[in-house]
């Protein structure tokens, strides 16, 4: 049995840093792929500079616009270097917010938004953590592999045997251990690992398969059709935002415009200070589970 587990947990480790392998080379495939559709092919909405701040070495630039689809006013903060900047956008100035064209995309998994005038690029910082990640996991992968070849000093047994090292010491019961056979690592290694997952795993989840955070809430301000939910249900959750307002976990429930119901999870800091029962929401006309909350001018 020590044989099974070690070999499952030698398994597991070197998977998971296949799959964060994976996730670096699909979001950099789609990455390039959106980057080659916005510089060929955009598509815009008028806007209008409202605010220019300069902070540091930074220079922040917020735009005002209407969505073409749902008609609603928003307000997008574009984060740009002092070479970006170079004296170019000034309060009241008439500008353009460049977007994904989707015409046949049926699943949205990356939606950059870029104001007039600013470089088009890779967002680097989604794949500098994607390559940490990688990094993180392949180190365990390693140190998990390595672990369960090393002979124990005493026995020389190794963990890949029969009756060999159990793995930990809470292992040792699985099989009749040689007497003086070490485990291949201490509990902590084995604790640390699996936390390590369960934390990635929603964020994996969301970079395979879905949209980030910041690009959801651009593609539907721009992209999301008006609806109203009925809040069933709503807790707090673990997370907090920088301004200390905890998150609140929701159950929904809405009609589509074509009559569709809809009942989904939405997660929220700004229905923590307002906690009504009913909300104005944008869905994904696509993805109808894909939604934000918004209050006001769409924030």
């Amino acid at each position: 049995m020590n044989f099974i587990f070690n070999l499952l947990v030698v398994i597991l480790a070197i998977a998971a840093a296949g799959v964060f392998l994976a996730n670096i080379i699909i979001n950099l495939i789609r990455a390039l792929k959106i980057n080659k559709l916005m510089k060929l092919d955009p598509d815009f909405v008028e806007g209008k500079v409202v605010e220019v701040i300069n902070h540091k070495n930074r220079v922040y630039v917020r735009v005002e616009y209407v969505s073409k689809v749902n008609m609603l006013k928003f307000t997008e903060l574009f984060e740009l270097t002092q070479k970006e900047f170079n004296d170019q956008y000034y309060e009241g100035q008439s500008v353009k917010v460049y977007y994904p064209k989707l015409d046949g995309v049926k699943n949205v998994t990356c939606f950059p938004t870029y104001l007039e005038g600013q470089k088009m690029g890779l967002q680097a910082g989604p794949i500098f953590t994607d390559t940490l990640l990688f990094g993180g996991g392949a180190y365990i992968a390693g140190i998990v592999l390595t672990s369960v070849i090393t002979p124990c000093e005493k026995t020389g047994l190794i963990g890949l045997e029969w009756n060999g090292r159990p793995f930990i010491e809470s292992t040792r019961g699985l099989d009749t251990i040689v007497e003086g056979a070490t485990p291949c690592l201490s509990g902590i290694y084995l604790l640390i690992m699996v936390m390590f997952y369960l934390m990635l795993f929603t964020y994996i989840k969301e970079r395979l398969f879905g949209l980030s955070a910041e690009h959801k809430t651009a593609y539907l301000k721009i992209c999301g059709v008006k609806g109203t939910a009925e809040v069933k249900t709503f807790k707090f959750g673990k997370s907090k935002n920088a301004q200390g307002v905890k998150e609140s976990l929701l159950e929904i429930e809405f009609f589509t415009n074509s009559g569709e119901k809809v009942n989904c999870s939405l997660n929220s800091y700004l229905y923590t200070n307002t906690q009504e029962q009913y909300i104005d929401i944008l869905y994904d006309e696509l993805n109808p589970k894909n939604v934000v909350y918004y209050v006001n001018n769409g924030k």
